[in-house]
């Protein structure tokens, strides 16, 4: 099962939106084309993609704390979206960069190795202090 991102999906946004005139709450949906909404271009976004049904939240939640803690002023957006299409998935995205894949790169990363790969993507000059000896 190779890695592969969907560079065309279309993704549904809902708004609650309430109308004043008669105090009732309505949902409109929104449809974009686009692989980032306006709010999040120009920003720092990592996506971590797991297998709910293998248990492994517990696992990318660390992970997630990880790399919210070394890239404090780097990263601006962190997501945890649970895989339902299929199973033993685990990714790393960095602003829509493949980093990690379990399955194309043989296993979960060492939090060293991931920090280094999103470090790669997001700020190449900058030092990871102990992470890089």
């Amino acid at each position: 099962m190779a890695c592969q991102l969907s560079r065309s999906r279309i993704d549904k946004v809902c708004f609650l939106t309430k109308d004043p005139a008669n105090q009732d709450q309505t949902f409109t949906e929104r449809t974009s084309m686009s692989k980032h909404s306006s709010e999040t271009e120009g920003r720092n976004q990592v996506t971590i993609t797991y297998c709910p049904g293998c248990g492994w939240l517990i696992r990318s939640a660390w992970m997630a704390q990880e790399i919210l803690t070394t890239f404090r002023e780097e990263v601006d957006g962190l997501t945890l979206r649970p895989s339902r299409d299929e199973s033993g998935v685990f990714r790393v995205e960095a602003n829509g960069e493949l980093v990690w894949c379990r399955n194309r790169d043989g296993g979960f990363p060492e939090i060293k190795a991931l920090k280094q790969a999103i470090r790669d993507c997001l700020a190449p000059h900058r030092n990871l202090g102990h992470f890089d000896l």
